[in-house]
């Protein structure tokens, strides 16, 4: 396994973080505009979630010599050590949620039936889930751990993150600051399970940060109370308390010591 704080520098990481910054954002803003004038229910499919998708594209059309050099492909089953660990991370997480969390008003759209809404939701939050890693994890986390390592670069990738979900920002300062925390927790399980290429690497990410997202939609405790916030920012230092020892058991991860990851390259 190659990973990015060992990939060899190359391309212009600072340049590349900022050009997709100064695009995501005004991308991501017009999709929050658009939302109430397409029919797609903002509980199903968020259109902000593709801000950070586009802006990476066009990234990739405009400047693709400011990437990181590719990770390599992991074998197969080191592969499936990864997913097998993030579905683990992704129990523990649930696990806190439905333990502590009050519930009882899942955030289907109005007037449709229960499981058309339950299925519509699952689809349209998973598949914003990966559209925002293709940006966050996929370009601004690998341009800077090319340059800083994987634990700078999850903790200033994972608070710009959060800072992004402006949503939140009515709750208060305390309640922003939870939500950041959750959210560096959350570049934590990532980086320390997903393992190989580009395309490996945010199918892993997409898979927790989907279940962040239906989990957090269909137990319905609204995001209004810090005791809400609270909760999520536990879940999420669980499921990071989980993935960390796991990632160095299933030898898989970025948060290895590089000795370990050379010796367990092959497999």
């Amino acid at each position: 396994m190659t990973s990015p704080s060992s990939v060899t520098e190359s391309g212009r990481p600072w340049a590349l973080t900022i050009l997709w910054i100064v695009l995501m954002a005004p991308l991501s803003l017009a999709g929050t505009a658009l939302q109430p004038l397409t029919p797609i229910p903002y509980e199903v499919f968020p259109l902000v979630m593709i801000g950070p998708a586009l802006a990476a594209l066009i990234c990739r059309l405009v400047v693709p010599s400011w990437f990181p050099a590719p990770e390599e492909t992991a074998p197969k089953a080191r592969y499936l050590r990864a997913i097998g660990g993030t579905v683990i991370a992704s129990i523990a997480f649930i696990a806190v949620l439905v333990a502590l969390l009050e519930g009882g008003n899942p955030a289907l759209p109005v007037g449709w039936a229960p499981v058309l809404g339950v299925i519509a939701v699952i689809i349209g939050l998973t598949l914003g889930g990966l559209l925002e890693e293709i940006g966050y994890r996929g370009v601004m986390y690998r341009a800077l751990a090319t340059r800083m390592g994987p634990v700078l670069a999850i903790i200033i990738n994972g608070v710009f993150f959060g800072l992004c979900h402006l949503q939140y920002f009515g709750a208060g300062l305390l309640a922003v600051a939870l939500f950041v925390l959750s959210t560096v927790f959350m570049d934590v399980v990532m980086v320390a399970l997903w393992t190989g290429s580009w395309n490996q690497r945010v199918m892993v990410a997409t898979l927790f940060h989907g279940v962040v997202n239906v989990a957090l939609a269909l137990i319905g405790d609204p995001m209004t109370s810090l005791r809400a916030f609270a909760v999520l920012a536990l879940a999420t230092a669980i499921a990071a308390l989980v993935a960390v020892p796991l990632g160095r058991r299933l030898r898989v991860g970025d948060l290895r010591p590089p000795a370990t990851q050379t010796a367990s390259q092959p497999a």
